[in-house]
């Protein structure tokens, strides 16, 4: 809770980074995978320094910030606020922080296209996939699982493709049946 004093601008984002705040919440999240309240608020901190700029949040990826967050989600499926919490961190991977571009355009695809791709990669995509499967009827989680989903396979064909290969088509198609007053859902 020390981490939360910490959020309200960049040089406190920095002093986390700068004083091994990365590492420690790594290590937590790794001691209590169990412990679901330690999940939530390093999912929260892990997207929190993802935020402050585009070489951050790489650092959060090569330290295992991403695979962190896709073992937290697996341990506590049945969770829905931290499925919740877990995807919206997901997402934060995929979302260049436009502010740090100085040119934007083709670097910032190519920023979104790497960032979905770590996704993918780490397990995220199956993640959220298991999310959905596991919270049917829960408008909330089907909502966050597709905003994200939505976002990764918008430009990349290899997020596509494993949407495909794992048969979420159905898992997203019965989100659109059993939510259809949701915007989110309806979209797909």
């Amino acid at each position: 809770s020390v981490l939360y004093c910490l959020w309200d601008c960049a040089s406190g984002k920095r002093r986390v980074l700068d004083e091994g705040g990365l590492t420690a919440v790594l290590q937590g999240m790794n001691a209590h995978v169990r412990d679901s309240a330690v999940q939530r608020i390093g999912f929260f901190t892990l997207k929190t320094l993802s935020c402050l700029d585009n070489a951050t949040k790489q650092e959060v990826l090569r330290a295992g910030g991403l695979t962190a967050i896709v073992t937290g989600m697996r341990q506590h499926l049945r969770n829905t606020t931290l499925q919740i919490s877990g995807c919206q961190a997901l997402g934060v991977f995929a979302c260049p922080v436009l502010e740090d571009i100085e040119a934007p355009g083709v670097l910032e695809d190519e920023l979104e296209i790497a960032g979905s791709e770590a996704i993918l990669n780490g397990g995220g995509i199956a993640a959220m996939i298991g999310t959905m499967r596991a919270h049917r009827s829960n408008c909330g989680v089907q909502k966050a699982c597709l905003s994200v989903m939505e976002f990764v396979c918008r430009k990349s064909i290899a997020c596509q493709i494993a949407v495909i290969n794992h048969c979420a088509v159905i898992d997203v198609v019965s989100a659109t049946k059993l939510h259809p007053g949701d915007d989110k859902a309806a979209s797909w």
